[in-house]
C-alpha cells in the first residue's frame, strides 16, 4: 500500500463527508476483487469530473482503469459486454443527464440480458445528478423515474455520507445492474459522518427513518433529504410540529413497508423531491401511499417538487427553482397549521 494510500485510510477512520466516501468504497471494493474495474472519461489523471477515482490507476492499473473517448454509447456497450465475461465494470459518467446518449444499452441491454437470456449483469453506473452548480438544463436534470420505469434495475440515491459508502459497495457486489445517483451539492456541502474502521455494506431496497415524527411523514430521497430534515427541526422548535423523514435511499426496489409504517403512525404524508412533479417518482410513491394505506390517511397525499421547466441557468432563479427547508417547511404549515 502506497504511503498516500496508507494516508488516506487512517484519515477515513475518523470522519468522511460524501465525496471521500465514495472515494473509499471504491478503492476498498478494487481491493476486495480484481473483477472490480472502473470505465469513464478522465477517471485516470483528473480521477473524473469530481475526482472520485483520482488515484485508482496508480493503485490498480491501466486494465482495471480504463480512460474512455467521450461517446458513452460505446463505452457503455463495452461496459455490458465485460460484465458478461465475468469482469463487474463501474461506469463514471460525467453527469447523469449523459445516459439519455446510451438508453438502447442499460435498458435494451442491461435490464433485459437477465430475463432474456439468464444471464447475470454485475454492472454499476454512477452518475452525479441534480441542481445547484449552475450547469443549465443539459446537466442538472433529474431522471430518476424515467430509468426506474424499467424492470431490472435497481435505482440507488443515497443522501449522506454513510449511505453513499454503504450503498455503493453494496450496488458494486450485486450480480443485477444498478444505477447509482449522486446529487452534485453533495460532494462540496454533505456533513461528514463518523466512519467505523471496518468496512460495512446497506442493504439495497431499505429505506431509513431520518428523523422520527408523529404529526406528518415526509418521503424523500437524496438532497431534498437534507433539506427536510432542516425543515423538521425547525417546526420541532417553533410550532412544536414533529415531522418524520424516510428516505427511500433506494428507489427500486421500493421499501414499501417502511413508508407504510411510517404513514400508519402520523396519519399525513407528503414526498418531497428535485424532480417535476408530472410522472416522477414522487407520483409512484405518493400513488403506493394512495392504494396500500388508505385507511391511514386523513387528508389526501401531498407533493411537493420543481416547476414544470427545465432548470434554468441563473443562479437567483435556479435558487428560486431548487427545493429548499423554505419551501417544505411553508408547505408543512399550509397542511397541518
Amino acid at each position: 500500500m502506497s504511503q498516500e494510500h496508507q494516508t488516506e485510510v487512517e484519515r477515513t477512520m475518523a470522519e468522511l463527508n460524501f465525496f471521500d466516501a465514495v472515494k473509499r468504497a471504491l478503492r476498498e471494493e478494487m481491493a476486495n476483487d480484481d473483477r472490480v474495474m472502473c470505465i469513464g472519461e478522465d477517471i485516470r489523471s483528473h480521477g473524473g469530473p469530481y475526482g472520485t477515482t483520482k488515484g485508482l490507476m496508480e493503485l490498480y492499473g491501466e486494465k482495471r482503469v480504463i480512460d474512455t473517448p467521450i461517446i458513452e454509447s460505446a463505452f457503455f456497450d463495452a461496459a455490458v459486454g465485460l460484465s458478461l465475461m465475468g469482469w463487474r465494470p463501474v461506469v463514471d459518467l460525467m453527469a447523469a443527464d449523459f445516459i439519455t446518449l446510451c438508453v438502447d444499452q442499460v435498458i435494451h441491454g442491461a435490464s433485459h440480458y437477465p430475463f432474456m437470456f439468464d444471464v447475470q449483469i454485475p454492472l454499476t453506473i454512477r452518475g452525479p445528478i441534480g441542481g445547484g452548480l449552475r450547469f443549465t438544463a443539459s446537466q442538472e436534470k433529474s431522471l430518476e423515474a424515467m430509468i426506474a420505469n424499467f424492470p431490472g434495475l435497481i435505482i440507488v440515491y443515497p443522501s449522506s455520507a454513510l449511505d453513499a459508502y454503504g450503498l455503493l459497495k453494496s450496488a458494486i457486489r450485486s450480480n443485477d445492474p444498478c444505477i447509482v445517483f449522486e446529487h452534485k451539492l453533495l460532494y462540496f456541502y454533505s456533513v461528514s459522518d463518523e466512519f467505523p474502521e471496518d468496512e460495512f455494506t446497506i442493504p439495497l431496497g431499505e429505506a431509513a427513518v431520518k428523523r422520527t415524527g408523529t404529526d406528518l411523514t415526509i418521503v424523500s430521497w437524496g438532497w431534498p433529504v437534507r433539506e427536510s430534515v432542516k425543515a423538521a427541526e425547525v417546526l420541532s422548535e417553533t410550532e412544536g410540529i414533529e415531522v418524520e423523514v424516510v428516505d427511500l435511499r433506494t428507489l427500486r426496489p421500493m421499501d414499501r413497508a417502511t413508508i407504510l409504517e411510517s404513514v400508519k403512525k402520523t396519519n399525513r404524508a407528503m414526498v418531497v423531491t428535485e424532480a417535476h412533479r408530472f410522472g416522477s417518482m414522487g407520483a409512484e410513491v405518493a400513488a403506493t401511499i394512495q392504494e396500500f394505506g388508505f385507511d391511514d390517511l386523513d387528508a389526501p397525499v401531498a407533493r411537493l417538487g420543481a416547476p414544470e421547466y427545465p432548470i434554468p441557468f441563473s443562479a437567483p432563479i435556479q435558487d428560486a427553482y431548487l427545493m429548499t427547508a423554505d419551501k417544505i417547511l411553508q408547505t408543512i404549515k399550509e397542511l397541518l397549521v
